[in-house]
Formats: C-alpha cells, sequence, structure tokens
C-alpha cells in the first residue's frame, strides 16, 4: 500500500463563489394528471419464498457507466426505464421512460421475499431481471423485452449467506455475477451465459470490514472491483478477467472519505471523487495506469461543501465525462458541476426541493444527457427533470403509490 496521503482543501463557504444562478430551471407548474398509472396489484408469486440490489450511475463512455446491465432499459431503446417494487406486498411493475410519457405496465407479483438486481445476461441491450430469495438461496432469472417476460429460469441455489453484485468480468457484453459470504468473507464469481453458469469459481478471501464497489479502471471491458477497508481506510483494486483477479495497491485515506465513482475526464477509465463526510472537503482522483503492484492517480482538490451535501454522478451535457450533481440533505438545495478531469468548468444552482423529494439519475428521453428523476417518498408525486447542462427543464409525472420503491 502507498502511506497515508494528507488531501487538503479549500477555505470558505459551501456555495459562496463562482455560481451561475439559473431562474428558468422550475418544474411547469400549470401540468396536472388526471392519469390512473398508479400501479395496483398483480398476479401470480414467483413461489412460496422470495430477494435485491441496485445499481445507479448516468450514461458515460465507459460501459461498467453505461448499457442495459446498469441502466434500467427494457426495450433497448436508449432511454433508461423506471422499476416498482412493493417491499411488502411484492408488486412489480415497469415504467417504459420517453421523456415526460411513461408507459406503465404492471408484472406478476414477486414474494417480498425476493430481492432484485438488474442485468443484460444475453447481451441483447435489454435489461433482464435477476431475482434471488434471501431466505432459501434460490434464484431466478427473467430475460425481458419490454414489459414482457421471455423467459423465466431458475438457475443454481446457492446458501442464502451469499450476497451478489452484477458485472462484467470476461467482457463478452453478458453480465456475470460476484457472490461475497456475509458471514466467512468468501469470494466467488459466476461468468454467465444468458440463464447458464459456464464457469464458477472462488476468489480470494477477504476480511468482512471490506467494503466493494464495480469499476474499470484499465478500460478493457470487463468490470473490476475496488475494496475498501471500513477500519483502517486502506484501499485496493481487483482488476479481473474472468475469473482471475490481480491485485493491485491503492493509496490508504482516512475512513471519514466516501468515494464515488465516474469517468470525469472521457477516457473511459474510472476515475474517484472523494468526500469527507466530516469537513466536506472533496477531491477527484483520475486514474493514470498502474505502476508495478499500485494503481496510480492524479489527485485534484475540489471546492469544499458542508457534509450535508451528497454527490450523484452522471454526464449533464453529452461531452463524455461525468458530472457532479450535488443535492443538500438538510435544505433541498441543488448543484450541478460540468467536469473536465480534475477541474469544474461550470457550476450553477438548480432548484431547491422539499426533503421529501429524492433524486435518481438516467437518461430518460434518449439524448446522450444525464437526467434527474424525482420521486416525493411521502406523497408518492414523481417529477423529471431533463437536462442540459445546467438548464433543467422540469415537468411532473403521474403520482403513485408511495409504498412502491423505484429503482
Amino acid at each position: 500500500m502507498f502511506s497515508t496521503e494528507k488531501l487538503y482543501g479549500v477555505s470558505g463557504n459551501a456555495l459562496d463563489t463562482g455560481y451561475t444562478s439559473i431562474s428558468n430551471n422550475t418544474f411547469d407548474d400549470k401540468t396536472s394528471f388526471d392519469s390512473d398509472l398508479t400501479l395496483q396489484g398483480s398476479s401470480e408469486s414467483l413461489s412460496n419464498d422470495s430477494e435485491f440490489v441496485t445499481l445507479n450511475q448516468g450514461s458515460n463512455n465507459n460501459g461498467v457507466f453505461s448499457g442495459a446491465e446498469v441502466e434500467i432499459d427494457f426495450n433497448g431503446d436508449g432511454k433508461n426505464d423506471k422499476f416498482w417494487r412493493n417491499s411488502q406486498t411484492g408488486e412489480t411493475a415497469i415504467w417504459l421512460m420517453d421523456g415526460i410519457n411513461p408507459n406503465a405496465e404492471t408484472l406478476q407479483q414477486v414474494d417480498a421475499s425476493w430481492d432484485v438486481g438488474f442485468a443484460d445476461f444475453n447481451s441483447d441491450n435489454k435489461t433482464d431481471i435477476f431475482w434471488r430469495n434471501q431466505a432459501s438461496g434460490e434464484n431466478v432469472i427473467w430475460q425481458m423485452d419490454g414489459t414482457n417476460i421471455n423467459s423465466e429460469e431458475t438457475i443454481q441455489k446457492i446458501d442464502s449467506n451469499w450476497t451478489f453484485s452484477i458485472t462484467e468480468f470476461n467482457g463478452d457484453r453478458k453480465s456475470d455475477i460476484l457472490w461475497r459470504n456475509t458471514e466467512t468473507g468468501e469470494n466467488a464469481a459466476w461468468i454467465m451465459d444468458g440463464k447458464t453458469v459456464t464457469t464458477a469459481a472462488f476468489l480470494p478471501t477477504t476480511e468482512l470490514i471490506w467494503d466493494y464497489s464495480i469499476t474499470d479502471f484499465n478500460n478493457d471491458g470487463k468490470t473490476d472491483v475496488f475494496w475498501r477497508n471500513t477500519v483502517t481506510g486502506e484501499n485496493a483494486a481487483w482488476f479481473m478477467d474472468g475469473t482471475n483477479a490481480n491485485g493491485f495497491s491503492v493509496q490508504e485515506l482516512d475512513v471519514s472519505w466516501n468515494p464515488t465513482f465516474g469517468d470525469f475526464n472521457g477516457d473511459s477509465r474510472t476515475d474517484i471523487l472523494w468526500s469527507n463526510e466530516a469537513s466536506g472537503e472533496n477531491e477527484v482522483w483520475v486514474m493514470n495506469g498502474t505502476l508495478f503492484s499500485d494503481v496510480i492517480f492524479n489527485e485534484e482538490t475540489l471546492d469544499q461543501l458542508s457534509s450535508s451535501w451528497s454527490a450523484n454522478v452522471g454526464d449533464f451535457n453529452a461531452d463524455g465525462r461525468s458530472d457532479i450533481f450535488w443535492h443538500n440533505n438538510e435544505t433541498g438545495e441543488n448543484t450541478a458541476w460540468l467536469m473536465n478531469g480534475g477541474n469544474i468548468l461550470t457550476k450553477a444552482f438548480l432548484p431547491s426541493n422539499e426533503l421529501t423529494w429524492e433524486p435518481s439519475f438516467g437518461d430518460f428521453t434518449g439524448n446522450d444527457k444525464t437526467d434527474v428523476f424525482w420521486r416525493n417518498s411521502s406523497t408518492g408525486g414523481t417529477a423529471i427533470w431533463m437536462m442540459d447542462g445546467t438548464i433543467a427543464e422540469g415537468e411532473y409525472l403521474p403520482t403513485n403509490d408511495p409504498s412502491l420503491n423505484v429503482f
């Protein structure tokens, strides 16, 4: 490991200089919806037993941030869709998105003991659904075509102590699965071809104090694994090639720093935005290759914000470089930074929201610009900001049952 190197933030208040105020970033308050698109209950259960994982990134040239295995797109039209799930009743539904015109369809009901993940196991550019029963260890794949379940296949059962993440380890554009045992720290990989597990192999074991994220540091079309020690602040990376994990050291960083992953310079290699939850300091580490057994980054200090701001990543101007959307969890304020590597090209205030509105991100119009989908956890309201750089054109969408979770 590298020795720890302290990161120094800049002084000053969070948002006091250099910002453009955008006055026309508002919802059309005249828009009303009398539609009955609220999702109701549905048919059969997948079984009497039944589990879930989520991915959420904005558009980017790097495949780890785009494609049907990452950004939900059930019909392959290049517009991100929304999946709805009631964790209590098992109701499931899909919104096929076309800007401000969602096409809502209810799917079959799936018992609440099943968790859900999103993948593209057959490389048809249409998101599939992976179901895992958190009690029984059963696993089921729905291969999707829009709102139609083309096939429903049960695959190998695995002990319920294992949790999963969707990956792509061998570069064939078919999703694979990383398994982690929450009792022992064991790790394993399944290389998938549709519903078939073509290869299953154990990977090195890691202590339970290590958390992981899925990345692609070297732009080889194969997702890598970033490891962070939640006690010591140590970091490491596995560069993956199928079921072979090549381990690299990454500079250590105090546990008060939290990573968010993007591609801030557009070279299709994963970079890291570090935010300090105590001080509000921010840094970008731009991937700069490897040297012997170490991953090398160029470090750039960004503006300091208060710790109430949380970061999300998207590409709001379609330049192939990740930008940063900041949401204030105490005030409801929002701001966007358009990035070029470790430099902020433009930063602007966006409209504020009540704290009951929660953002998620995707390209819902198919113009390669990340949009913001808003969900009111109290009322069930939904809305969309169609983004063009730091300009947000807002529209309300149909209200949906607040008991439904949205992905």
